[in-house]
């Protein structure tokens, strides 16, 4: 599995500087794609500290946003997540296995809102 993570963003430079580290951390390899929406704040700053993240450059729009970020990406499987959200520690897991066994139970990721 392949797996990019999409993020659209605009003026998230402070969610992104705590889940960016975090998703690097519990999602290695997972390619990271942070589209911009044309933000004010130092978004692209933080995405351009964190090894690993690429940053995109897209009309404002969330919908617009994924879809060009999706474009971007090599990947076989997509996780879109919003900038304000927290991945559990065992995200990568819990994805692998509901793809791997068709007959798995759905997995229900408990995502945190700061």
């Amino acid at each position: 599995m392949k797996l990019a993570i999409v993020i659209p963003a605009l003026n998230e430079a402070a969610n992104l500087s705590r889940l960016l580290p975090d998703l690097a951390r519990n999602c290695p390899g997972a390619e990271i794609v942070v589209v911009d929406g044309g933000s004010g704040d130092d978004t692209a700053a933080v995405v351009a500290r964190q090894r690993g993240s690429r940053l995109l450059a897209s009309p404002r729009g969330r919908a617009l946003q994924m879809n060009h970020g999706a474009r971007a990406t090599g990947a076989d499987t997509l996780l879109f997540l919003h900038a304000d959200t927290q991945l559990p520690d065992d995200a990568l897991q819990a994805i692998e296995t509901a793809l791997v066994d068709p007959r798995a139970p759905p997995q229900e990721l408990q995502v945190k809102f700061p």
